[in-house]
């Protein structure tokens, strides 16, 4: 993270809003007053300092005649007071009080509330703790949109803020951190904008896995792109994108194969934990009983019976042990902050079987399942949950029915998100997913987003053909929700490639409710525009009003 500044703390730009000049702190509204034009509120405990101008806010519950306070998500009151604090550290008064947004004692989230005129806001909200660094994962939602996703502190005492622009047509401003872990709230500021609303791209595109090999240059990726995952080696390119303003990138890593570089003295692949040269050799000779073998004895590969990749056991404490040893030395050793995906993780014997290569172990789906499951428990458990990282998954070998759903929320227990490489069309240009294997790829994206988890969606097809692109964009919208990227291109050979589309940019708004059917096409509504598909004839439209 960038250091203290001038500014004292980086101000995220969301990607999905347009803000139109920097926020002016207004004078707070008197008690039981509906603001008109603004307010700003500081939490605080009930003597602790209050910033100048500002409100205070010591955790009560929400009442009508004061007109702001905390409230339960199902809507009943919350006594928060309990969770305030004062820090003595900042001098700046803002940042020494906040508020803790969950009941630590019970765990449960709360919600805050401010009774506003309906109309476009531009709200700022701080975030941060200036005395301790702990597990916090600062998550930041206007109106129930995600507008600071899972930002985490845990490098230094830091601050944070976000500003960004949201429509209230309810009477009431409603800001949570539901998703987030531990956030802490230390002020918020509010103008009222415009009674229009403002017209903006719900577009989340990721950049995944190299740097360019086309020329562009990491400020260009980061002025376009809002994900990115990188792999080892790629360190200068990452700081050049957070430098250039881009988010952390997630570290890609295979934990589930290693490979044997054939020579004790030749560098490995470094994407996998066995990244060491002697590595293969050294485990080969010291801890045979990790490597997953077929019923004759043989070792597993990963892909193919001639690659150089070995399957290891997902279930064995040793190797659990050992991958984790060398993920998290080479994520803090190499000064990564945003992340783990962690690449190639199956959810079925498919591939095994598909290869040749049943493990001797894991006979069935359950028992193989249930070992990577178990291993994801002890990446989370020893050290992700601690230390506030989030883990991705990969997952792949993916079925079109209700058990893939089923495996994927067992995981999902242990990571902030899930990857699918092939989302609404097919792998190969020129071929289509059934009607009913595309609705479900939307509902492993919308039962996802449901848990909380973030989701990465890659859709395959050529450069040129637009028809394909604009079909998985539009397939993507339908499915859109807070924290869901999509990217469209050619399996991995062109990952490296910049491939924009127009249709990024259109300027849709926000979903105003769910998908709907509407004979054999879907359709979804944005405050902007329509998006239409349909599975059964392979044809979309996005119309924008």
């Amino acid at each position: 993270m960038r250091g203290w500044g001038a500014l004292r703390g980086l101000l995220i730009v969301v990607t999905t809003l347009v803000t139109a000049c920097c926020l002016s702190v207004v004078k707070a509204s008197p008690a039981g007053a509906t603001p008109s034009t603004g307010f700003s509120v500081d939490f605080t405990t009930a003597n602790g300092p209050l910033a100048s101008g500002f409100a205070r806010d010591s955790g009560s519950s929400y009442s009508s005649s004061r007109g702001y306070g905390w409230q339960t998500i199902s809507g009943a009151g919350a006594d928060m007071t309990q969770e305030t604090r004062a820090r003595t550290v900042d001098t700046w008064s803002r940042w020494q009080g906040l508020i803790v947004t969950r009941d630590l004692a019970t765990n449960a989230e709360s919600v805050w509330q401010r009774d506003v005129a309906n109309g476009l806001w531009t709200v700022t909200v701080g975030v941060g703790d200036s005395e301790y660094v702990d597990s916090s994962f600062h998550t930041v939602r206007l109106e129930g949109k995600t507008v600071m996703d899972r930002w985490p502190s845990t490098q230094a005492k830091w601050q944070n803020q976000v500003t960004a622009q949201v429509t209230v047509t309810d009477g009431k401003l409603t800001v949570d951190a539901i998703g987030g872990q531990t956030t802490k709230f230390s002020w918020i500021t509010a103008a009222l904008s415009t009674n229009a609303p403002v017209a903006t791209s719900p577009a989340l595109i990721g950049w995944h896995y190299k740097p360019p090999t086309d020329g562009s240059t990491a400020a260009a990726l980061a002025a376009r792109y809002g994900r990115f995952t990188l792999s080892g080696t790629d360190e200068p390119f990452r700081d050049a994108v957070v430098l250039a303003g881009g988010p952390q990138p997630l570290l890609y890593m295979q934990t589930l194969a290693i490979q044997d570089p054939g020579s004790t003295t030749a560098q490995p692949w470094r994407n996998q934990t066995a990244n060491q040269p002697g590595d293969f050799a050294a485990i080969s000779r010291d801890h045979p009983d990790w490597f997953q073998l077929d019923s004759a004895g043989n070792r597993l590969h990963m892909d193919r019976a001639t690659d150089n990749f070995f399957m290891m056991d997902p279930g064995n404490s040793g190797w659990r042990a050992f991958a984790l040893s060398r993920l998290k030395d080479y994520y803090v050793t190499n000064g990564w902050k945003g992340g783990v995906m962690l690449d190639n993780i199956e959810l079925n014997l498919n591939k095994r079987d598909r290869v040749g290569n049943i493990p001797a172990k894991y006979t069935t789906t359950t028992a193989y399942t249930a070992a990577i499951e178990g291993m994801l428990a002890y990446f989370y458990n020893n050290w992700a949950k601690g230390a506030s990282i989030p883990l991705t998954a990969s997952m792949i070998e993916w079925n079109y029915d209700d058990a893939d759903l089923a495996t994927r929320a067992r995981y999902s227990q242990y990571l902030s998100g899930m990857q699918h490489e092939c989302f609404g069309t097919t792998w190969s240009s020129g071929s289509w997913l059934l009607p009913d294997r595309w609705l479900m790829d939307l509902r492993r994206v919308e039962e996802a987003t449901a848990r909380g988890d973030s989701v990465i969606l890659f859709s395959q097809g050529d450069r040129t053909d637009t028809t394909r692109q604009q079909f998985a964009y539009a397939s993507y919208l339908l499915a859109w929700a807070p924290g869901v990227s999509f990217r469209y291109h050619k399996t991995s050979t062109h990952y490296t490639e910049d491939w924009w589309y127009s249709d990024y940019d259109l300027k849709l708004g926000t979903p105003t409710g769910a998908r709907y059917q509407s004979g054999s096409a879907w359709k979804r509504s944005f405050t902007h525009g329509t998006v239409t598909v349909d599975p059964v004839a392979h044809t979309s439209t996005i119309t924008v009003t």
